[in-house]
């Protein structure tokens, strides 16, 4: 278990990965990051329609000293969500873990479910070597042998609201294992892809909002979170009571409601930080300008709020 001081409150995390804050207040007001999205490459041969990365075969990868550097600069026990693009194509990914590992940073990769079977046994000795803490894989269809490896590495299955089909939900349903639901992120080729598919994308979203109210009544998964876009498409709030609302509520991410909730965007292919990965491209600011220093940009996001 990891503890730590975070402004106003604790901050505990489980080997289990449940983060915990504790105050005897009404509020948390952090001032230093608990958690960021990194980007360490745009390169990916999937080819998603939706991607809001906008991730090419051909992408490019960010320079291995200049994320030494800000990695270097990272507050211990910071959860790090490294992706891409397809992380595992990245190639100095192992020795960028090792350096988090040295850190006392909670490393974390997230990649496609078609990436996570062809190179599982690299992932798997990732894992038990402690150079991951677990694994995000996107799921967008699902077999039960696939289920079963998932849970072998502590993984999470990440799903998009309007694009995983309810299908598939009902597949990880009573499986034990853990889900992170996306909302759909109307940006870049996620942009186009909603305009050329609108009716069918609002009708789906229909759809999981009466699934989830459903799946979190019947408990139909061991653990289920939600980004704050997610939240939005949802209407979680109203689904929640008070009590249940304030337990388990993270804090905002500065995007529709006040900066709470001690979370960042780095880009480091284009060596930008942002408050998440779909901030508007005016609102990503140039990481040289602080030095790479993490705590200035989160300081710098603290003064905005």
């Amino acid at each position: 278990m990891y503890c730590y001081k975070n402004g106003s409150y604790l901050v505990m995390i489980l080997d289990d990965g449940t983060k915990i804050r504790y105050n005897k207040l009404n509020m948390y007001k952090p001032d230093r990051v608990e958690s960021m999205d990194i980007k360490i490459t745009n390169k990916c041969d999937m080819g998603c329609h939706m991607c809001h990365e906008n991730s090419t075969y051909d992408g490019q990868h960010c320079d291995f000293g200049n994320a030494l550097n800000l990695i270097g600069k990272i507050p211990p026990y910071t959860e790090l969500a490294i992706g891409g693009g397809n992380p595992l194509s990245y190639p100095h990914l192992i020795d960028l873990l090792e350096k988090c590992k040295n850190k006392n940073l909670i490393a974390n990769i997230t990649v496609n479910k078609y990436h996570f079977i062809q190179n599982f046994e690299c992932i798997y000795n990732l894992y038990i070597g402690n150079y991951i803490k677990g694994i995000g894989i996107s799921v967008f269809d699902i077999k039960d042998e696939e289920i079963n490896l998932i849970k072998k590495v502590n993984g999470v299955c990440h799903v998009i609201i309007g694009v995983t089909p309810i299908e598939v939900m009902k597949k990880l349903a009573d499986n034990n294992v853990k889900v992170l639901v996306l909302g759909y992120k109307n940006f870049r080729r996620g942009e186009k892809h909603y305009q050329d598919f609108k009716n069918e994308i609002d009708i789906s979203i229909g759809a999981w909002t009466g699934f989830i109210s459903t799946a979190i009544q019947e408990q139909y998964y061991s653990v289920i979170s939600f980004d704050n876009l997610a939240i939005k498409q949802l209407k979680l709030k109203e689904k929640l009571s008070k009590e249940e609302w304030d337990s388990f509520f993270m804090g905002d991410d500065g995007i529709d409601g006040e900066f709470s909730s001690a979370s960042m965007y780095i880009d480091l292919v284009e060596n930008k930080f942002a408050l998440n990965s779909c901030a508007p491209f005016e609102e990503r600011y140039d990481c040289e300008n602080f030095n790479n220093n993490v705590n200035e940009m989160f300081s710098f996001f603290l003064k905005k709020a």
